[in-house]
């Protein structure tokens, strides 16, 4: 019997925690500061300044775009290209407006300028504004720059193009 109620005490507890963790994304804020702040420095260390990476930007508000090759040279944009999109041209990076990152560097900056946006928007009473914002962050483990990102806002009303933002890194290579 004791078995039996100490069972069900532990299945209630992680079930609780569970429910805990959600309803925390949801008014709160949930961003590891440390650990980017942490990788951040680790890459600034690496002092890169000749490299190229391939990414991809979605969010709600621009929708899927085209995978973009960019090459670094003197820590500065070289070039773009776009990768694997018959619908685009190099020329079209200009003419559409896509969204892409020059540097990692770059990318590093956009991250914190959504986390600090986030921030204030859950800290805002406006009717608008968030009661809660997730930022998660996959990092490769020999360069420690973002191979993943993704954020998520939740708000207190229905709203259209709200923050859901997805960029990945792929194809890193220094030169």
């Amino acid at each position: 019997m004791i078995r039996k109620t100490l069972f069900l005490l532990i299945i209630c507890l992680i079930c609780s925690c569970d429910v805990l963790d959600m309803e925390d994304t949801e008014s709160g804020f949930n961003f590891d500061r440390e650990l980017f702040d942490k990788n951040r420095e680790l890459w600034n260390d690496h002092d890169y300044s000749a490299y190229f990476f391939t990414q991809k930007f979605s969010s709600d508000f621009t929708g899927p775009q085209p995978r973009i090759r960019v090459t670094v040279a003197n820590e500065k944009l070289e070039t773009l290209e776009i990768v694997d999109d018959a619908a685009y041209s190099d020329e079209d990076i200009c003419n559409y407006d896509l969204k892409y990152f020059e540097t990692i560097s770059e990318l590093y900056e956009y991250i914190e300028g959504v986390a600090a946006d986030c921030k204030r928007n859950i800290d805002s009473d406006d009717r608008n504004s968030m009661t809660g914002a997730e930022i998660k962050i996959e990092y490769d483990l020999k360069y420690n720059f973002p191979v993943e990102v993704r954020c998520v806002g939740y708000y207190k009303e229905s709203v259209d193009g709200g923050l859901s933002i997805s960029i990945s890194i792929t194809d890193f290579e220094v030169y």
